[in-house]
């Protein structure tokens, strides 16, 4: 190949990488945060590993016994269903929820204490590494 060629090749390179949309990788990370928090509520586990609080026994004689927040179900349809989790047009992928309570829950306030959900676990970070980076060189120069 000519020192020309590989410039353009490798100019070309650069733009797809500046405006492809990554749809495809993107999608697949979706997928594993969906996972990642289906684990976080099965493990009932901050993202240091600190189990999270039981149910006071106020709560428990108020609403019964429940799993950890899931009292309504919506948080959690949320975060694992991926009505949460969406993908946008700036090649990235946000995750959140419009739930009041959520920050209360997630944070702690002066009457309930902090169980953390709202993080992604190292697996998925790793996952969704891992699928841009195929992606990337899937079309990277000199990779047919």
């Amino acid at each position: 190949m000519k020192f020309e060629e590989a410039v353009i090749e490798i100019f070309d390179f650069g733009q797809t990488l500046m405006n492809d949309s990554f749809e495809e990788p993107l999608s697949k990370c979706s997928e594993e945060m969906r996972n990642g928090f289906v684990e976080i509520f099965a493990n009932q586990k901050s993202s240091t590993g600190d189990i999270w609080p039981p149910h006071s026994p106020v709560t428990i004689q108020l609403h019964g016994e429940h799993p950890l927040l899931i009292l309504s179900g919506d948080l959690h349809e949320q975060l694992t269903s991926g009505t949460g989790i969406s993908e946008s047009s700036e090649r990235r992928v946000s995750v959140g929820t419009d739930l009041e309570y959520a920050d209360w829950n997630n944070d702690g306030t002066e009457k309930i204490p902090a169980r953390e959900f709202m993080y992604i676990p190292e697996d998925a970070q790793n996952a969704c590494v891992e699928h841009i980076g195929d992606y990337i060189f899937s079309f990277m120069p000199g990779e047919e």
